[in-house]
């Protein structure tokens, strides 16, 4: 009796998974803090199956003029484990290994879920916080009470074994999208209270064009990126 119990609960999860058809499309959030008047920049995400491609843009004032520039760009291969990190206006980009830290692979550290109800675009959200058995709660010790928030009804899946990539763990906690994050950063005798949420969602087929590098591009592995360069020289 116990394995038919077993065997119906596993068939019904299985159900549910392949029921959670996969989010594709763009999710636009917004950077905040509450000591700053103004914006102070946006993040875009890209999301179709096995990648994510991320670009951040930030307000900067030339002159008189108030304007917005990009300021970093990421690649995330979901399928392969890298991720891509475009420098710049350069024709360069870094690989690296998104493998999940070794604290969370040894459960040291680990989301936990918290009793709270928080709606983002209508969208209620699972409200996660980065917990830890030995006190390690980020690779960044002056951030406080890290918060995540995923869309309970939107789904974008990321294999366990990547899932906490710090470079994608607020977009997607494996299962559930990603609509945002808070934190707050102690300065002096004040919080400094930072979000970033998102403003926008727009689900639509994307093209593949999107998630591929030119040929044209030059990629490195970030561990060996010195040997690499001065092999890409001797060669010119």
């Amino acid at each position: 009796m116990k394995k038919i119990i077993l065997c119906l609960v596993l068939n019904w999860m299985s159900l549910m998974v392949l029921g959670q058809e996969n989010f594709e499309g763009v999710v636009v959030y917004q950077n905040r803090d509450n000591k700053t008047t103004n914006n102070i920049s946006k993040l875009v995400a890209y999301f179709k199956e096995n990648f994510i491609r991320v670009t951040s843009y930030k307000k900067v004032k030339i002159g008189e003029l108030d304007t917005t520039i990009k300021e970093k760009e990421i690649l995330v291969d979901l399928k392969n484990g890298f991720a891509y990190n475009f420098q710049g206006m350069t024709n360069l980009v870094f690989k690296d290994s998104i493998i999940n830290d070794k604290l969370f692979n040894e459960g040291k550290v680990f989301l936990k879920n918290i009793d709270s109800e928080v709606k983002i675009l209508g969208q209620e959200c699972i409200v996660t916080r980065i917990d830890s058995t030995n006190d390690i709660t980020t690779n960044i010790p002056f951030i406080q009470n890290l918060e995540f928030f995923y869309a309970k009804k939107l789904f974008f899946k990321v294999p366990i074994q990547y899932k906490f990539y710090e470079g994608s763990i607020f977009l997607s906690n494996g299962i559930n999208l990603g609509l945002g994050m808070k934190f707050e950063i102690p300065e002096k005798d004040s919080l400094v209270n930072i979000s970033l949420i998102a403003t926008n969602i727009e689900k639509y087929n994307l093209n593949d064009s999107i998630f591929i590098i030119p040929d044209s591009v030059k990629i490195f592995d970030s561990r060996n990126f010195k040997n690499e360069l001065l092999q890409e020289f001797n060669k010119e």
